[in-house]
């Protein structure tokens, strides 16, 4: 009995320690301190917009992805969810730089008042900002966007840019379809439909007939884009067809690529399948944490860093 009674308690020690060492090894993931952080401010109509530049180690003449987030308040991290993904970009030789939403965080104006367009020439400003920075190669300098930055982005990266590239993952074509494809998920998941406030009406009202088609046609600039198979926010079969009949002709480096078993932010969709991470309940969020760049689904973004990486100038 008594060796019983030992050996359950040196068990549970042991996964206790287990746990401990993955907890940690998956917070680690999410820890930007050993690389420099400098903060880049710049202008537009909504007022002053400040952001982080942070470049790995080895910063001088690095790639840099400018992150143009997707919808709703976000601050320059994405309350955090944009760390694993930045270290993984530090960790492959890329340098990544993000900004609070007009009105969230230190920045001045209102994220809701924003038509795509508005969108878009905050995020050539913002790419503008960082090609000014020193150790910065202004050739090297492109886009990588999020979701509703499917309607920011191809704008952006248009004729006339200085942008070196542009990624985007989960972007959808047309809002209109969009938004129907998302309701018909969450209806299947009889999840009951939020109330819109007057102001977030008025945002989407304004934005409703943004589609995508006409800007991706004038790019010029290499592009990739990328979906998760498992998709509940965006139509994974439908946008990437589009996005292939629409970008792969225009230039040798373009490619659209499908993850499989990936969500709407390429993680794994076994587990983490959801359209907001607010429907994460608290295991889920543990989870997270603990697996750090794992939680992601294999090869997604080390196929974004290599991609980065090939189609930027070489160095002379």
């Amino acid at each position: 009995m008594k060796k019983f009674v030992l050996y359950s308690v040196l068990s549970f020690i042991g996964v206790v320690f287990l746990f401990g060492l993955l907890f940690l090894r998956g917070l680690s993931d999410f820890d930007l301190s050993e690389y420099p952080h400098t903060e880049v401010p710049f202008s537009t109509d909504q007022g002053l917009i400040v952001g982080t530049l942070i470049l790995p180690s080895e910063r001088d003449g690095v790639p840099v992805a400018v992150f143009v987030h997707g919808d709703g308040p976000q601050d320059r991290f994405s309350s955090d969810s944009y760390l694993v993904q930045m270290r993984l970009l530090l960790e492959a030789g890329i340098g990544v730089y993000s900004w609070d939403k007009p009105g969230v965080g230190e920045s001045e104006g209102n994220w809701l008042h924003q038509s795509m367009s508005d969108r878009a020439r905050e995020a050539d400003a913002a790419l503008r900002a960082v090609q000014q920075i020193d150790h910065v190669d202004a050739s090297k300098v492109g886009f990588l966007g999020f979701s509703q930055a499917g309607w920011v982005v191809p704008e952006a990266a248009g004729p006339g840019t200085t942008a070196a590239f542009a990624v985007l993952v989960g972007g959808a074509v047309n809002w209109e379809e969009q938004g129907a494809f998302y309701g018909r998920q969450r209806r299947a998941q009889e999840i009951p439909r939020a109330s819109m406030s007057r102001e977030r009406l008025a945002f989407v009202v304004r934005n409703r007939r943004a589609d995508a088609r006409a800007a991706l046609a004038k790019v010029r600039i290499p592009f990739l884009a990328l979906y998760g198979s498992d998709d509940l926010n965006v139509d994974p079969v439908a946008e990437s067809e589009t996005y292939r009949q629409i970008i792969v002709p225009l230039r040798s480096e373009n490619k659209v690529m499908v993850v499989p078993e990936a969500t709407h932010g390429l993680l794994r969709a076994p587990l983490f399948n959801y359209q907001l991470v607010s429907q994460w309940p608290d295991w889920l969020l543990a989870m997270y944490v603990m697996t750090g760049r794992y939680a992601f689904a294999r090869g997604g973004w080390h196929q974004i860093a290599d991609w980065i990486q090939s189609v930027v100038p070489a160095d002379q």
